[in-house]
């Protein structure tokens, strides 16, 4: 594969696979207010997305390990998930957790690294698993 091919591949299928992404920071971002701050929603990004290159590297280096047409198996990894949460849709009910303004206030950390910021995280990092279902095969045809 050429590197201008290679190129043209990986912008596309990066672009696929970003829309959705970009929709999503929209919609956060025309929520901000009091207790829901743009930084949340920064960090929470780089968060969520450092949790996905994290997950992706066992698949990386498994794909050093296993033989290519293998590779593609790896997207019923997230078929399985999704029929696992779609049996466990109605047993699981959380209660909404207030936050304390004053304790949030009176740490650096708190400000950071809170419930609105984890939040941004995991929505990045469900929302990201289906690229690398889409990477992973493209990556491991390339040479």
């Amino acid at each position: 594969m050429s590197i201008v091919t290679a190129i043209s591949a990986g912008a596309m299928a990066f672009s696929a696979t970003n829309i959705d992404d970009l929709v999503i920071l929209t919609l956060f971002f025309s929520q901000v207010n009091a207790k829901f701050r743009r930084w949340h929603i920064i960090i929470g990004q780089y968060l969520g997305f450092t949790a996905l290159i994290l997950a992706s590297l066992p698949v990386f280096f498994g794909g050093l390990i296993l033989p290519c047409p293998w590779m593609g198996l790896f997207g019923l990894v997230q078929i399985i998930i999704g029929i696992k949460s779609l049996m466990d849709q109605g047993g699981d009910e959380s209660e909404d957790v207030e936050t304390d303004p004053e304790v949030a206030e009176r740490s650096l950390w708190a400000k950071f690294f809170n419930l609105q910021t984890y939040s941004v995280a995991a929505v990045t990092f469900a929302n990201g698993t289906d690229n690398i279902s889409i990477y992973v095969p493209i990556f491991a045809s390339s040479n």
